[in-house]
Formats: structure tokens, sequence, C-alpha cells
């Protein structure tokens, strides 16, 4: 076994029933005693060598303590094989038994050393034990090792090695290690190799061999050759740097968390069951009990970093978080990947100091920051109300929109999600999606003239019922007038005495300007009654 990597076993002839040996499967419920003292129970799954009766070996692992040879053994059965490397592994995987023997069969060996080995260990005994030898062998199962022959171009090594080779040079190595070369020409060698070389099966595999028994110190040392392109990145890659560094300078700081979660935070978030947000991709080897899943949304996370933020006295926090979120496939495939942007912030709007102001942080602070992070991206945003998010205030949120594609939702953490992530306060947030911002961007820029002509603005106070929003009425002035109204700002909403319930009074300011010329008082008025009567068609009342 050792010269030549064929294991070989001796049986004692007289212990063998029948004084014959079969190889076959094993039986459900077969026993058998191994070399080692240990009973060992046996599969159908397994190959055994057998007598008559039973098992007394285990094919290409360990041979039987019944068939053991002693002192007494005057007679011996010598077994050579060559055993399948497959079923060999998997009965010592299956029995926990490695040997030496078991070692070699699972990684292949010589078919035509079966012979040679035996013959090899014969000569031994006779030689050094005065042994009998009965003449022949019973050989079954024989069958010749299937060897192709391999195209080896001198060009081709020279290529890969880096070096000039000469073909009587290369032929001698092959030889000497004992493979059968023919020249086919100028460039082209054809090699046989032996059957104990099981390794030799490419081109690259004999030019390995050459540069080892050439010497790789022969190689010449070089640096590789060749012009390095930049390549451009990736579009998903360039949204995610500009929106990193848009948001940082807004005052956020960044955080990177896991892609795992748990199916408490759905609970937490308050999604109801036909949520598409839990229908997560489950983990098959979870690192921990609270993450079996991989995210369907960035804001648990960032909820949880706030929270240990808060733990650690710190109440001032404004949190970012770009990642992908990840979604099951009909087909069961990998799961779908999207690019999500989430931020969260609580706290004073300002870092505390002696002359800074104490307001906090409110929907305005994050509205803003979605509006700045759209506009590098040539976007402008509109924020509308819709189906209420769960997680979020019922009074204080809102649905993000660009171009009419839903992005998101902005707006107050609710009161119970709060304590669900152990929060005291009650922070702003939002998550939009960052992947589709990034396919509606708008890289073309226009710019224009500053005005020539003066403004005049002229402002309307209206009473409207309280689910009215303020960018609808905007949405009328501007159609109204077109061109000529610059601008439409609300400056005052007021709830309260001498205002009836269930209504609210919003304040607009309204800029008029013509970019050829200067606008008359009566032209300006004419314009703002057309603007006047144009909202009390819809029922909105001027105060």
């Amino acid at each position: 076994m050792l010269e030549l990597g064929q294991p070989l076993h001796a049986f004692d002839y007289e212990r063998l029933r029948e004084r014959r040996i079969v190889v076959r499967r094993a039986q459900a419920g077969e026993q058998v005693v191994t070399l080692d003292g240990v009973k060992r129970v046996l599969s159908p799954e397994m190959l055994v060598i057998a007598d008559a009766s039973s098992p007394v070996a285990i094919a290409g692992v360990m041979g039987g303590a019944g068939s053991e040879v002693g002192p007494e053994t005057k007679t011996i059965l010598l077994e050579s094989a060559c055993f399948n490397p497959v079923s060999v592994r998997r009965a010592s995987k299956a029995l926990d038994l490695t040997t030496e023997a078991s070692y070699r069969f699972e990684r292949g060996i010589d078919l035509e050393a079966v012979i040679i080995a035996l013959d090899r260990v014969t000569g031994f005994i006779a030689k050094l034990s005065g042994g009998l030898i009965v003449r022949g062998a019973l050989d079954t199962g024989f069958r010749q090792a299937e060897l192709r022959t391999i195209q080896f171009r001198l060009s081709r090594a020279e290529a890969i090695l880096g070096t000039k080779l000469e073909k009587k040079e290369v032929i001698g190595i092959l030889c000497r290690l004992g493979l059968g070369v023919r020249s086919r020409g100028r460039d082209l060698l054809e090699v046989s190799p032996v059957s104990f070389r099981r390794d030799l099966e490419r081109e690259i595999d004999l030019i390995e061999e050459v540069a080892r028994v050439r010497g790789f110190g022969m190689i010449p040392l070089a640096f590789p050759g060749g012009k390095l392109k930049p390549s451009s990145p990736l579009p998903s890659f360039k949204a995610e740097r500009r929106a990193k560094r848009i948001i940082s300078a807004l005052g956020f700081y960044e955080v990177v968390n896991f892609s795992f979660i748990g199916r408490e935070v759905f609970e937490a978030l308050r999604l109801p069951e036909q949520d598409p947000l839990r229908r997560a991709v489950k983990l098959l080897n979870p690192l921990s009990e609270g993450e079996t899943c991989l995210r369907t949304l960035l804001l648990p996370s960032l909820l949880r970093s706030l929270a240990f933020n808060e733990s650690h006295g710190a109440k001032r926090a404004l949190l970012f978080e770009v990642g992908r979120t990840y979604y099951p496939t009909a087909d069961g495939s990998l799961p779908e990947e999207r690019l999500k942007l989430a931020a969260v912030a609580a706290g004073l709007r300002e870092e505390f100091y002696w002359k800074g102001g104490k307001e906090e942080v409110d929907f305005y602070d994050m509205k803003g920051t979605l509006e700045a992070l759209a506009q590098s991206f040539g976007i402008l945003l509109s924020f509308q109300a819709g189906e209420p998010v769960p997680y979020l205030n019922p009074a204080r949120q809102s649905q993000v929109f660009a171009g009419g594609v839903f992005l998101g939702a902005v707006g107050q953490l609710h009161r119970v999600t709060a304590e669900q992530f152990s929060l005291s306060s009650l922070p702003y947030c939002f998550e939009i999606d960052l992947g589709t911002l990034a396919r509606l961007e708008r890289p073309e820029r226009r710019f224009v003239p500053l005005p020539k002509f003066p403004a005049v603005v002229r402002d309307v106070a209206l009473l409207v019922p309280e689910e009215t929003q303020a960018q609808e009425i905007q949405r009328t002035i501007t159609k109204t007038c077109g061109e000529l109204v610059e601008a439409v700002r609300v400056f005052d909403v007021y709830r309260g005495a001498r205002i009836p319930p269930g209504l609210k009074s919003l304040a607009f300011s309204i800029s008029y300007r013509s970019s050829h010329r200067t606008l008359t008082d009566d032209e300006v008025n004419a314009l703002h009654w057309q603007v006047l009567e144009r909202l009390r068609e819809q029922g909105w009342i001027p105060r």
C-alpha cells in the first residue's frame, strides 16, 4: 500500500466458510466485528466482502476480526481490488471509520496496479517467510483504464510559463515521468498519461509538470503586461454615494446594520398579516433566534440603533442607513434586492450650545431632507395622504411620490411602536426606495436668468375642510393663472376660535410675475380675482 498506493487485505483461508469470498451489498441489520474490536451495524448502501454466510470485511474500509490472520494461520487468501470511491466514502462516513485504505480508495486508485500489487506482495511473502505460492489468480470484473491522449502545444506552454522551451527537453521530461510521447509536428506533441497519473487530464496539467521538473526557478520574473482601463461605477453605486453625501451634509450620521431581522419586528411595527413586508426570506442557518430572516425594510434596525443611543444618554440622534432589502421570488430563485434609504431623527434640531435654539426636530425637518435629496437627482417630490402606514402616527405622516411614482412614507413613529422598541421619544422617520429614485433621475439641468421685472404679492386665507391638502390648493392656483404665478406658499395654518369644527384656515402667499414686462395693478387684481373665483367654485371659502 505504501509503495504502490494499492491497499490489500489478507484473510485466514481456513476461517472462511466454504473457503470462498463474495463481494455484495450488506443486508439490513447485518453486523460485523472489525479488526479494531468494534461491532458495527451495516446498511444496504454499504459494500462488503463476505464468505458463504456472513460479512468478513467492509469493502475498502477495514477487515473483520472473524477472518483475521493470526500466529496459527497456515493458509491465507490475498484480496486486491479497486472499489468505487463514492461507495467507500459513504460507508466510511456512515460508520465514522477512516482508515489508511479508505483514505486511498476515496481518492481513486490505479486500475492497472491491482494485479501488480498482488504479485508484489506475493513475492514478498515467498522471499521473506518461505511461503508456498498457489499458482494463478481469480480476476473478476477487470476493466482497462480509460486513458486518452492530450494535445501539448509548445507555443501554449511558452505563453503560460513566459519562457522559451526546447522541444527535445520537453519530450525528455515527459518521458522520464513515464508518459507516452509522440511528435505531431513542429509545435505539437501527443501525450498518453499512464494509469497511475489520474491527475493528468488537460494540457495545463502537462505544462505544470514540465515547469515542476524543469524548475520554477527557471521561469523569469516579470510584471504582467496590459493596460488597466478604469470602469464606470454602476448607477446604483453612484446613487448610493450621492445620497450618502447629501444626507450626511444635512447633519445625519450613517449606521451599518446586519441584513437579518427577526419576525417579531413585524409585530412591533403593527403590520397586518397580509402585508407584503411580512413575506421575508427565511434563513436556513440563522445566527441567532432574533435574526431568522432577511430584512424587508431598514427601519427596525435603525430604531434599535436609536434605542441603543438613548440608553447611553444620547437624546439627540440623527441616523440614516443605505442598504438593500430582500423579497422572495415566485420561482424560488435568489431573492429580489431593492436599494433603500431610511432615516430617523430625535431630540433637538441643533447641537446644544449657549446660543443655540431649543426646537426639536419635526415632520418638516424630514420632509426638507427628502426634498434636498430629490433635488440632487433633479426631481420634485410631492407629499400626499394615502393608506395609513401602521407604524406611523396617523395624524403626522405622508406618502412620498416622484412624478406619480410611489417612493415611501415619512412621519412620526407611532407611540405603540416606540414602546415596542424601548424608545422614550417619538422620533420622526422615513424610508424610501432609493433605486426607484435613481431610475427617475433627470440628468439635465435647466438654468434661467434672474428675473428683470418685479413681482407682485397677494395673500389669501381660506376656510377649508380639515382633510384638504394645501398641495391641492396650490395646484389649483397655479393652473388658473399659468406662467404668471411664480410661487404659491403656505404661511399660516389656524384652528381654534371662530373656526367651525371640522374646518381649518390656510393662508397662502401668491407671487405674480411676468418674465417679459412689469405687471400693472389692474392686471394683478384681475388675475387675483380669477383665482378667488376658482377657489370658490372648488368649495373653498376666502376669508
